[in-house]
């Protein structure tokens, strides 16, 4: 299988996902080992360490970002802490997410990257707050 045919295989499994939600990360993952195994580039591994925490969980994710082959490659991607910002969200750390959200905002590279971390920084901002109450993490969707 060619590398095309894997990123539209992996194209395909989100378009047909009927929500978010159900997406077949598993899937998803398997197709992005096959894909980073043709491809070692530091974007491949960045969505294949995506997929895998949303396959094994928020934790996982991070685990997997701190692996990553060559970070420094990534330090101008914005997607880089967008992941980790997010996943630090899912894992009911809404501070720390707004530390790498805030560094997505310096490297968008368009105004609708920008409106969307703008998003995720005030779910952060707004999950930090109900915290500090009490009220628990929030934002338990991701990107």
């Amino acid at each position: 299988m060619s590398e095309y045919q894997l990123e539209a295989a992996i194209a395909s499994l989100h378009c047909a996902a009927p929500t978010y939600e159900i997406t077949d990360w598993a899937k998803i993952l398997e197709l992005y080992e096959a894909l980073y195994r043709l491809n070692p580039s530091p974007i491949v591994a960045l969505n294949r360490a995506v997929a895998l925490g949303k396959a094994m969980g928020p934790e996982a994710g991070l685990a997997e970002l701190r692996k990553l082959p060559d970070p420094a490659r990534l330090k101008d991607y914005p997607f880089y802490p967008a992941a980790q910002g997010e996943f630090h969200l899912l894992a009911g750390r809404p501070a720390e997410a707004a530390k790498h959200f805030e560094k997505t905002m310096k490297l968008a590279r368009s105004r609708s990257e920008t409106n969307f971390f703008e998003r995720r920084l005030e779910v952060c901002r707004r999950g930090a707050a109900q915290m500090s109450v009490g009220a628990g993490p929030v934002g338990r969707r991701a990107t």
